[in-house]
């Protein structure tokens, strides 16, 4: 495999509203023209449990551009529980947060004040195992200050 006035790749994720762009890759090529063989990696980082997609546009050094095929990854639970933080963060009316357990079992998500007084139950339900989930906080009628969230599954917090 050669490269020809190879500038790069922009690495691209399918999000809600379309692909955007995730990452860059510059080409290794001296001047972007090789006859060798290339390796190229990029480590996505932050990545909820489920699957993604991906391509690569592929940009030469004129300018000019072209995109792969998509390819999807699907990621696996390593942790027997996982939490992500809520965004916004912070919140003025609602949250949402995204958690998924390595096991179907029953699952509770409650919230903290800083005095560790139960505020609110977010999520109580048994959600499919190793799949992305999703609530939404409901913090419009709390004081303004710190909150915690904590995750009970299958024996884990």
């Amino acid at each position: 495999m050669s490269e020809t006035g190879n500038e790069g790749f922009e690495v691209q994720r399918q999000k809600e509203r379309g692909w955007a762009q995730v990452g860059y890759v510059e080409s290794k090529a001296f001047g972007g023209t090789t006859t060798k063989t290339q390796s190229y990696e990029y480590v996505a980082t932050g990545l909820s449990v489920g699957p993604h997609q991906f391509r690569l546009r592929q940009v030469d050094l004129d300018g000019s551009s072209s995109l792969t095929d998509p390819v999807t990854v699907d990621i696996q639970m390593q942790e027997t529980v996982s939490l992500a933080p809520p965004a916004p963060n912070p919140g003025s009316a609602t949250a949402t947060l995204s958690f998924a357990v390595k096991k179907q079992t029953e699952t509770i998500i409650t919230l903290y004040n800083t005095l560790g007084q139960q505020v609110a139950t977010v999520y109580e339900g048994t959600p499919q195992a190793e799949e992305a989930q999703t609530a939404q906080v409901d913090v419009s009628g709390l004081p303004g200050g710190t909150y915690f969230l904590r995750l009970r599954a299958d024996g884990q917090t």
